[in-house]
């Protein structure tokens, strides 16, 4: 019984190894979708602006009560459309805790295979910039989903959606599973979108009452095309502007677990010869 278990754990453990190695090594995907660099100028209102400016002027304001982890920088992207620029902002944190010790621990094994060795925690905001009169005409970012709770590590995520109505008011849709439910109105003042933390995973919802003492300071730098690939973006949450992973990556993930399970064969049957050889041997003794 004890060698039975003992195989099972260690056929578990180095599938474990396999698939982790199978992440590593897969996922680093080029940047496919246009973006614009941070010394191109753009005219917004009437007004020329460098793309860099342009992302610092509607920079959301973010605000959490616990401070630890750490914020990094909060990394930009910029998209031209025939109506608008889609500022796609992802806020980087230096970590993410679990509540939970052992789903903490988990987690941060898989993180760092799945996002290229890095523990930083990256979430995105995306707004969409009327190229005519400079205002915000949508938003959209993950906010936690309060109907479920989740036995994994990774906790339940909804999109939030503002749709401007005209004159700073916004219709704050939530989507799940594709449906889009009408949730509250909001009020935007100077088309800059301020954001509370709401949980562990550094998701957000909009502010109403904010606390300056809580706000969130984070310096502005440009995604660039290497930090992109490298830190594997395509895997991270997007909005609708993104490069999706390629599927060319499935073969590796089944080619490492062909091997786990040519590796647990070969254990089952060693230890089906060696059961079968003791068993002759007392018979003959």
């Amino acid at each position: 019984m004890k060698k039975r278990l003992s195989i099972f754990v260690k056929g578990l453990v180095y599938y474990m190894i396999f698939i982790l190695v199978g992440f590593g090594i897969t996922g680093r995907v080029e940047r496919q979708h246009n973006v614009i660099s941070a010394d191109t100028t753009v005219t917004v209102n009437n007004e020329k602006y460098a793309a860099v400016d342009l992302a610092k002027k509607y920079q959301p304001i973010l605000y959490s009560e616990k401070k630890d982890p750490a914020p990094v920088d909060m990394k930009y992207e910029i998209t031209e459309q025939e109506n608008a620029f889609v500022i796609t902002y992802h806020t980087e944190w230096e970590d993410e805790d679990h509540p939970n010790l052992i789903q903490d621990i988990a987690w941060r094994v898989f993180r760092l295979s799945y996002f290229g060795f890095n523990l930083n925690d990256s979430e995105y905001i995306q707004v969409d910039i009327d190229k005519k009169t400079g205002n915000l005409v949508q938003a959209k970012f993950d906010s936690p989903d309060v109907s479920k709770s989740s036995l994994w590590a990774h906790d339940k995520r909804i999109t939030t959606e503002l749709d401007s109505k005209g004159q700073g008011m916004y219709d704050v849709y939530t989507i799940k599973n594709d449906e889009k439910t009408l949730a509250s109105e909001y009020t935007l003042q100077g088309n800059v979108l301020k954001l509370q933390v709401k949980n562990w995973n550094h998701l957000y919802e909009v502010a109403e009452n904010t606390d300056e003492a809580n706000k969130v300071d984070f310096k502005l730098t440009y995604l660039d095309g290497e930090v992109y690939k490298k830190y594997k973006y395509a895997r991270r949450h997007f909005g609708d502007i993104h490069t999706a992973e390629t599927n060319a990556n499935a073969p590796i993930i089944f080619f490492v677990s062909l091997i786990f399970v040519t590796y647990f064969v070969i254990l089952i049957r060693d230890y089906t010869f060696s059961e079968k050889k003791n068993r002759k041997q007392s018979e003959n003794a």
